[in-house]
């Protein structure tokens, strides 16, 4: 079981380097899938979205000198990070996870990736449709790279 994030999915402003090391995490868990799913051995990247924990409040330091430059960026979700309460909160994931970890290691047929929260999933949601249209809407272009066009 690798931890990774829904910033993996689509990181948010403020937030390029935590999602980077989250696609890390992706990426050797997709690969390390392959090679050990046959030989009977899960893999499951776990994608919470956010849980009532401490971390945005201790754990992110929040400079008190910003550019201005990223006032209306990474400047404006350090604002919202700072200011979180339980109406915000709606939908993150809480002590119940645990739970929910041992079901998915259980199943027979673990899922590959799990998303933790119905936040996560939305986001999630949203983020694949919203891919899925990218996709349809640059299809025409991308396939002109084909060899012997």
């Amino acid at each position: 079981m690798n931890f990774s994030s829904v910033a993996a999915l689509n990181t948010l402003e403020g937030s390029a380097f935590y999602g980077a090391s989250k696609c890390a995490v992706e990426g050797v868990s997709s690969g390390l899938q392959k090679e050990v799913g046959p030989l009977g051995i899960k893999v499951i990247v776990v994608e919470p979205g956010s849980f009532k924990t401490d971390f945005f409040y201790r754990s992110i330091a929040i400079n008190e000198q910003n550019i201005a430059d990223y006032q209306d960026t990474a400047a404006k979700r350090k604002v919202k990070i700072k200011t979180l309460d339980d109406t915000v909160m709606k939908g993150w994931g809480d002590n119940n996870a645990a739970k929910v970890l041992i079901k998915a290691v259980e199943e027979k047929e673990s899922p590959s990736h799990l998303l933790l929260g119905s936040a996560a999933v939305e986001f999630a949601e949203n983020v694949f449709a919203a891919r899925a249209e990218e996709v349809q809407k640059w299809k025409a272009l991308s396939v002109q790279t084909d060899a012997g066009r």
